[in-house]
Order: C-alpha cells, then structure tokens, then sequence
C-alpha cells in the first residue's frame, strides 16, 4: 500500500491520509517500511523526509537538490534516473531493510546543523540584529499601535517588496525588551 496525502489518486494501490495533528503523523510515520521521494525540482516535501528519518524510516532519495546534504554521503538509498529507482524501489520492498537512521536523526538537531550550515557558528542568532534606525524605531511603533502584528502585517505597512533583508529586523525585534516573538507574529508587550 502506497500511503499519500493526495486524495486525486484512485488507484487500488493507493490511501490517502489526513492527519490532524503531528502526534498522530508522527506515529502513523513510524509504522511504514520506507518513504519514497520522487522530486524533479525542489520541494517542501524534504520536510516529510526529515520528519520520516527522525523516527526511523529510511528513505529512497534522488540523488541531488538538498537531499544528499540531509543523510550521510554513503547513505544507501539513494538513487540517479528512473531505471535506478525502480530496481531500489522493488529491492527495498523484496528485502529487508537494515538501516539506523538514529545517526542521521541526531545530525538533524538544530544545534548540530546550524554550525554546519553558518560556517562554523554556534546558532543562528549570532546573527546581528539591525542598528537603531528610523526603520526598526517605525517597525516597533507599528507593533506597538497594533499590540500585535505578523511580519507580513509589517512588511505590508512598509510597502516593502521581497528583496528586503527581513533576518536583521526580525533579531532586532528579538532583542526588544518590549516586543514578545510568538508563533504568529510579534506582540507588544511594553508599556
């Protein structure tokens, strides 16, 4: 059975899966054999494929994009064109799969990538913060008339466009002591 989250596909094959929470796809992930990933171009389902390994289950990966970058460079199942795909795919589910993603797992944890992925840093908030700047001063008032704002709300208030550098405002946000980062936007909480 071939477990997917489109429901277009009606094939005998096939079962389309709705989750509606993490806890329950996390442990729906581990009950699966393999995951496959079949991407010409990038995609966001890397996403799926970290969340697999993270639990144990070992994925069949083209053999480019960000995908050799995610497991080690002797991982197994990797694969180059259709043909490769097909004998991988068919003798992963002929034979048993002995692969411990426990390593590639642990390589996932924040702490131990963003040192690979910034040169040697210890995180990302190393990152500088923007100066003190008319800006950031608007920025923050913008929050505080609102007492709340996502960063789309700001970007929109400034009439910015997509070449604008968001990173340094948003440490700057980050480092003010009157401004609360949650997991929708920014909130006043100053005086």
């Amino acid at each position: 059975m071939v477990y997917t989250t489109l429901i277009e596909i009606d094939r005998p094959w096939n079962k389309a899966v709705d989750f509606k929470d993490k806890e329950s796809y996390m442990e729906f992930m581990q009950t699966v054999k393999f995951g496959v990933g079949a991407f010409q171009e990038y995609s966001a389902w890397s996403l799926s494929t970290t969340d697999g390994l993270s639990v144990g289950v070992p994925y069949l990966l083209p053999n480019k994009l960000c995908y050799p970058e995610m497991v080690p460079h002797d991982y197994p199942y990797f694969y180059s064109g259709d043909v490769d795909f097909l004998l991988k795919f068919e003798n992963m589910l002929d034979n048993p799969i002995d692969y411990d993603t426990t390593d590639i797992a642990n390589n996932m944890l924040w702490g131990n990538r963003v040192p690979e992925w910034f040169d040697g840093w210890d995180n990302v908030f190393d990152l500088r913060a923007v100066g003190q700047t008319e800006t950031l001063e608007e920025i923050v008032n913008f929050i505080k008339k609102k007492r709340f704002a996502t960063k789309e709300d700001i970007i929109n208030h400034l009439n910015w466009g997509m070449r604008i550098k968001w990173s340094s405002y948003r440490n700057a946000l980050r480092e003010n002591d009157s401004i609360k980062l949650t997991k929708k936007g920014y909130e006043y909480i100053g005086g």
